[in-house]
């Protein structure tokens, strides 16, 4: 065989020369191709694994699966493997081929349309769960094995950055494309859960051998890693390592930044020392002064300025206070103005009001006694309004830093700083932000429409669904459970969907009321010829007036010819005379106890939301870091959060695999349908069910835990350049 000769792209120290992104990269469609039929051989191997796991039934991830579910997958495995794993590999080439060259480039925002807005209830949010669980344990079985081979992928794009984006079978690709193809097998939502779950350990097993075949072919032809310098995707979420971990250290309490300034004293330098004369200090105030007005008051990027005028400041401080609070403040911005959490061009923003937050420090002892001072407050609520813009051209952030700009220059230009300023600055910041979020809700009007429209009529089928179940239970007419379900679940959705459309008391919502009747009537045993006749004629409007309330919901083909045939078959009974006697009128107590007995026969089976979680996640023999979960009061539940927050607030969820920032635009007045942002005109929406399982599994968090200044006092413990913080109460 001839030795294949690697000669794109040109490779100078690692770094390869940037190709025409617009044009095929062969080297790099070589290797997905090899890529996808080396899936062919060991996706087998994963799906045998995953079935002798499902016999076992004993590992701790599938102690909660019932036994019915556990033959069910395992049947449906051992009849269509061979075309779960050729489906699985055709979605990962769709995939692959749709990210393309431009895999890392973000969509354009005009290719999402709010017409298309869907909303992600409880069950998408299972889903999304066993996807993550997936991604999750491939991403640390595979570690190193996935950091080598982006870095390689990176090359052959032509990249200089390392991203995850590079490796055209990343873990979420993978995730997604085996739940894509797992509904081949006909499974039953539970079950089809289950399958993912089970599957966890092995794929990660799988992808780990296979990330390892591909660093070798890609060594063997002569590639190299691309240089690291990670850097974060526009739209993507600030990895949680980018912020210091929390110090613990309390800023709420009274004098806590005082204390680590040295705890400055309020009379002069220390204890005992002598109090100045009146015109000493008036002298020492004037030095400083002059000092102060000689630091920039401009843009001057995100320059340490109290760092770089330190000496000076230090050579006119009044006393050994003064200079705890120079040190102290230029340390506290030092870390403010590395936040790897904020954009640079929102800590330039932060960068200006070093001279006036300092000034305000020297004169006012209330700044380091209290953290929520309005300096403090004003800084950390312009990081916490543009916490999740990860990209600089951002056209919603564009806008707000220009009307920042607006705000901060009186501060900076001021030549003597108050407190009072920065609250009535903090007043206006404010109202700003309230202008650009309701500028962005007016964008997304026709969604939060479609949303109001959805909780209303999920009012309305509760209404309807309590009256549908009190009329059936009073009913003589013998129903199974299948035309049971379709009168109360699905036929109180025809009614709210006419009552929200109509009105509850237009002719159209009647004559969907009226058809429950017609129905009931329908399905009691004829008496004589006559009402055998009459049964038969009125058999043809009934089914017509039940089509129509199909219609009007969109009931899927198959559900919809279920039902008619289930009529169907029990009219031909009554027809041929074939049905039980008419039974007599039910008492009140048996009315009662028909209503129990049908509330216990529609009861979902399985796990339900908010209960016993089909994801055992505590019972994982590796479990993320992210999805541990450990004993806490009520108050501090994961989803506890959900209550308090409010619009405006950046969040993080688990979404399609990987965590994405989203913006809360929008919550309905009952909080059970919540709207998202993560670019300019993409929407996501939630049931409040969703959130919370989402929320219970650390799927769906705060983006921001800990605000500007609590991250600035992490960092500065961190590296152990403050004094050390004073012994917890």
């Amino acid at each position: 065989m001839r030795p294949f000769s690697f000669s794109w792209p040109p490779i100078i120290h690692g770094i390869p020369t940037a190709p025409d992104m617009n044009q095929p990269q062969p080297l790099l469609q070589r290797h997905l191709d090899d890529s996808l039929a080396h899936a062919l051989q060991w996706l087998p191997l994963v799906l045998q694994d995953t079935q002798q796991a499902l016999v076992a039934g004993n590992a701790p991830a599938l102690r909660s699966a019932g036994k019915g579910q556990l033959a069910e997958v395992v049947g449906a495995l051992q009849k269509l493997q061979p075309q779960l794993v050729r489906r699985t590999v055709d979605e990962l080439r769709a995939r692959a081929v749709e990210a393309g060259g431009a895999a890392m480039a973000p969509k354009a925002p005009g290719a999402f349309s709010l017409d298309s807005l869907q909303l992600v209830d409880e069950n998408q949010a299972e889903q999304d769960i066993e996807v993550m669980r997936m991604v999750q344990l491939a991403e640390l079985s595979a570690e190193w094995e996935l950091r080598e081979l982006q870095a390689r992928t990176a090359t052959l794009r032509g990249e200089r950055d390392i991203r995850a984006e590079a490796n055209p079978l990343r873990p979420e690709m993978v995730a997604r494309a085996f739940w894509e193809a797992s509904g081949e097998l006909g499974l039953a939502p539970e079950a089809r859960l289950l399958l993912v779950r089970a599957a966890g350990e092995p794929m990660a097993r799988g992808l780990r051998e296979a990330y390892a075949q591909g660093l070798k072919r890609l060594e063997s032809w002569g590639v190299q890693p691309a240089a690291y310098r990670a850097v974060q995707l526009p739209g993507r979420a600030v990895p949680p390592s980018a912020a210091p971990p929390n110090s613990g250290f309390d800023l709420t309490r009274p004098g806590a930044l005082d204390e680590l300034a040295g705890g400055r004293s309020r009379g002069g330098d220390a204890a005992g020392a002598v109090p100045l004369s009146a015109e000493a200090a008036a002298r020492l105030n004037a030095a400083l002064d002059r000092v102060l007005a000689q630091l920039p008051a401009g843009d001057a990027g995100a320059a340490n300025l109290i760092r770089a005028h330190q000496a000076a400041l230090d050579g006119a401080a009044r006393n050994d206070g003064d200079r705890h609070v120079v040190s102290l403040l230029a340390q506290l911005f030092e870390s403010i103005l590395n936040d790897a959490t904020l954009l640079p061009a929102v800590r330039q923003r932060l960068a200006r009001l070093q001279k006036p937050v300092l000034t305000i420090a020297l004169h006012d002892t209330r700044l380091l006694d209290d953290h929520s001072q309005p300096s403090w407050r004003l800084m950390n609520r312009i990081a916490s309004h543009v916490m999740g813009y990860s990209d600089p051209a951002d056209p919603r952030l564009a806008p707000f830093l220009t009307d920042l700009d607006q705000l901060l220059d009186p501060l900076a230009a001021a030549r003597t700083p108050e407190a009072a300023q920065h609250a009535e600055a903090l007043a206006q910041l404010e109202a700003m932000a309230l202008k650009h979020l309701r500028m962005e809700q007016r964008a997304a009007g026709s969604s939060i429409e479609k949303l109001r429209a959805a909780e209303r009529r999920e009012e309305l089928q509760a209404a309807y669904r309590e009256q549908l179940g009190a009329q059936l239970a009073s009913s003589p007419a013998a129903l199974d459970a299948s035309l049971r379900r379709f009168l109360v679940e699905t036929w109180s959705l025809v009614l709210a969907e006419s009552s929200l459309r109509d009105g509850a008391a237009a002719a159209s919502t009647a004559q969907f009321a009226q058809t429950v009747d017609h129905l009931l009537g329908s399905l009691q045993p004829p008496r004589g010829p006559d009402e055998r006749s009459r049964l038969a004629a009125s058999v043809a409007p009934l089914v017509q007036r039940l089509k129509d309330g199909m219609a009007l919901i969109r009931l899927p083909d198959a559900e919809r010819e279920a039902v008619l045939r289930a009529l169907m078959a029990r009219h031909a009974e009554l027809l041929k005379g074939d049905a039980p006697a008419r039974t007599r009128d039910l008492t009140p107590e048996e009315i009662v106890q028909r209503m129990r007995d049908e509330m216990l026969d529609d009861a979902p089976s399985g796990s339900t939301v908010g209960g016993d979680s089909l994801l055992d996640v505590s019972a994982l023999e590796t479990v993320p870091a992210e999805l541990m979960s450990d004993p806490t009061p009520a108050a501090a539940r994961p989803g506890a959060w959900l209550d308090r927050v409010n619009t405006g607030t950046w969040c993080q969820l688990a979404l399609q695999g990987g965590w994405t920032p989203l913006r809360l635009l929008w919550v309905s007045e009952a909080r059970n349908h919540w709207l998202f942002s993560s670019a300019p005109g993409v929407m996501h929406s939630y049931t409040r069910r969703a959130l919370e399982r989402l929320a219970s599994e650390r799927l769906a968090v705060p983006l921001e835990t800990r605000n500007l200044l609590e991250r600035a006092v992490d960092a500065l413990l961190a590296g152990g350049r403050a004094v050390s913080p004073p012994a917890k109460a």
